[in-house]
């Protein structure tokens, strides 16, 4: 598996209260959420598990949410198959998978956006240790395995509708 950040987004933080049926006392907690993001993911594997994965996001038994069920996934999540093993090599092809960077969010950025890329290191690559791999959704004991990730050399996307950087030290440093 292979994702690309198109969009970073933002951290949302939301307080939350909630009182168990019998309880004198409410519980607080505060839930961090990412907002206004986009990624492109790409799966490989056994050509049978990716027709069924994508049998499954295309129709699914139930609705498609991220994170939380007051976020529901977008109607075209899924962008399409490939006959490509390699997941580096589809996240770098534009053709086949587009930037999905929304139209404000290009405004805002510069005219050359650097999009980041990590993958599943491959055994025995270097990379970074990441515990997210879910071994129970017991919500009261919640376990995670871990994973290693490679962190891959970011893409260069130009973006037309960007601006033109301000910053008078890599003006300065450009002159030169």
């Amino acid at each position: 598996m292979g994702t690309r950040t198109d969009q970073p987004g933002r951290l949302l933080v939301d307080f939350h209260t909630a009182k168990a049926p019998g309880s004198k006392h409410s519980t607080l907690s505060w839930r961090h959420y990412l907002s206004d993001a986009a990624f492109t993911v790409a799966v490989s594997g056994d050509d049978s598990l990716i027709r069924q994965i994508a049998e499954a996001v295309s129709a699914p038994r139930f609705p498609l949410f991220l994170g939380r069920r007051a976020c529901p996934a977008p109607v075209d999540l899924m962008g399409g198959v490939f006959d490509v093993d390699d997941t580096e090599c589809i996240l770098r092809d534009l053709d086949r998978t587009p930037w999905l960077a929304s139209g404000w969010y290009r405004q805002q950025s510069v005219r050359q956006v650097y999009l980041s890329i990590s993958r599943d290191a491959e055994p025995g690559e270097p990379g970074d240790l990441v515990r997210d791999v879910p071994l129970s959704f017991d919500p009261r004991q919640r376990d995670y395995g871990s994973r290693i990730i490679a962190r891959c050399e970011p893409l260069l996307v130009g973006n037309p509708q960007g601006r033109e950087l301000d910053d008078p030290f890599f003006a300065l440093v450009k002159e030169d």
